[in-house]
């Protein structure tokens, strides 16, 4: 049973918002391409620095936080994003996993959100395996990420980028590339679904964020507060 509670109420009210946002979805500018859902994409999407023989993105919640320290929910379970590459144990993983769960679940780990109301706690993590290893590894922060895509060269690795340093209610759309920079178009929807913004945010690839651009900040006619 899935637990995408939150996230998935916000996918739903970003695909109902935007047709009221707008009568058509935005018209892509030339040379602007549509991102495909994370998990559509293969191992060669990627052009990854190290020798990683597998890569993959899980997301899992905690118990209800209660100030002093996050813990898994038990039994531990987990919803996959994105796998690509060769995994040669699914049963070995799945015990890897949760160890490197219970040491990535802390306060200052930089993919994570509340899933309101409740006092859970969404978690991502991106674990992969190098072919000299025989042991899963974890990312611990956004720098870790970029290690390994050493630069962001393919349309896989832009959207996995955007995805970690934006929030759970921003959802990139589409991109385009010109001049050594990726315009990355995305829209945000408020919680209570009342409000949405579109934007551009620019990035080089180094994947640091160049300049941010405001397109349209409106309220839903007919939506209360």
């Amino acid at each position: 049973m899935t637990h995408y509670i939150k996230l998935s109420f916000l996918l739903l009210l970003f695909t109902n918002l935007l047709s009221a946002y707008s009568v058509n979805f935005p018209t892509l500018d030339r040379n602007e391409l549509k991102f495909k859902p994370l998990n559509n994409y293969t191992f060669n999407d990627f052009k990854l620095s190290r020798k990683i023989r597998y890569l993959e993105l899980i997301s899992f919640r905690t118990k209800d936080y209660t100030g002093r320290d996050f813990k898994l929910q038990e039994p531990f379970k987990y919803d996959t994003l994105l796998s690509v590459g060769a995994l040669k144990s699914k049963e070995l993983a799945h015990k890897a996993r949760e160890i490197l769960g219970n040491l990535i679940v802390k306060e200052n780990y930089f993919w994570k959100w509340q899933e309101y109301p409740t006092l859970k706690y969404r978690y991502i993590l991106l674990n992969y395996y190098e072919k000299r290893d025989a042991r899963m590894k974890a990312i611990e922060n956004k720098r870790e990420i970029l290690d390994i895509l050493k630069r962001i060269d393919t349309e896989a690795e832009l959207l996995l980028w955007v995805k970690a340093i934006n929030r759970a209610n921003s959802k990139p759309y589409s991109y385009k590339y010109s001049n050594r920079v990726y315009r990355v178009r995305f829209f945000e929807v408020s919680e209570n679904g009342c409000h949405i913004k579109e934007y551009f945010e620019y990035f080089n690839k180094k994947g640091a964020l160049l300049k941010t651009k405001l397109i349209k900040d409106e309220n839903i006619k007919g939506c209360s507060n």
